[in-house]
């Protein structure tokens, strides 16, 4: 997030930076271009720090709240993991007590997962939509970016664009790491669970408890498993395997631009 800011501060001092391509591309429709030098210079600075501004707060109320939060929930998630971990890895003194104390520790972490996964249903929902936008938005536009840099050449413009353009793959990247590292900390409570059930002691005399309590912790296992990956609206989930595939999508739209235009 730190590398994303300073690109974007470099950005705003490169666009300060005379240029002829960056002028061309910034300089006033001809139905305004009768209003003078004057007029135009101030309209050329005013919108190459807009376009600065204009991304400080998309990125902090976008890509810095909704990372802070995935980042918060995976703590949280994270203290789940280490209750789980306390839970399943007590010693066990008779069959009797251990299955008391493992059914009294079970609802106990039960009542924080439920209690953690409605906030996490309300942060999938902002993810998601969210992760929507800027899905699509960077589909066309940095495939287009690229093309206009290549096209104009080596100069200023072409520096922004190019620059801007890393931040955002940068920034996608970042989101897909993110969630993908909540699913892993949910993939650590079910090998613990698993591995749990594997080695949990089987007592002839507690047949009904160790059954019981077995298919309570695989049901556990397979909703944590598989409850806690986010996608985009249904569509594709939010994984480095999509940022992969983000990447050859841009790089096929800039060479079919290259190609055709």
């Amino acid at each position: 997030m730190r590398v994303i800011i300073i690109i974007i501060i470099a950005n705003a001092v490169l666009l300060l930076i005379p240029s002829a391509a960056t002028k061309q591309a910034l300089a006033l429709p001809p139905p305004l271009s009768n209003y003078g030098k004057h007029v135009s210079c101030i309209v050329y600075l005013f919108s190459t720090q807009l376009l600065f501004l204009g991304t400080v707060p998309k990125f902090l109320s976008n890509m810095a709240c909704i990372g802070m939060l995935i980042m918060g929930m995976r703590f949280k998630l994270k203290i789940l993991a280490h209750r789980y971990f306390r839970m399943l890895n007590q010693p066990v003194v008779s069959s009797e007590k251990h299955f008391a104390r493992m059914e009294r520790d079970v609802k106990e972490v039960l009542n924080y997962q439920t209690e953690y996964r409605k906030h996490f249903e309300t942060l999938k929902m902002l993810v998601e939509k969210a992760f929507f936008i800027a899905h699509f938005y960077a589909l066309y536009s940095l495939g287009t970016c690229f093309y206009l840099s290549h096209k104009t050449g080596f100069n200023v413009l072409s520096l922004t664009l190019i620059s801007l353009s890393v931040a955002y793959i940068l920034k996608y990247y970042l989101w897909c790491h993110l969630v993908e590292s909540l699913q892993d900390v949910a993939n650590s409570i079910g090998d613990l669970i698993y591995e749990h059930c594997v080695q949990m002691p089987y007592s002839r005399k507690h047949h009904t408890q160790y059954m019981g309590m077995k298919t309570s912790l695989i049901i556990i296992w397979m909703n944590t498993k598989n409850g806690y990956a986010i996608s985009c609206m249904g569509m594709i989930d939010i994984s480095t395997k999509t940022f992969v595939s983000f990447l050859n999508a841009v790089y096929s739209v800039m060479m079919f631009l290259i190609n055709v235009v």
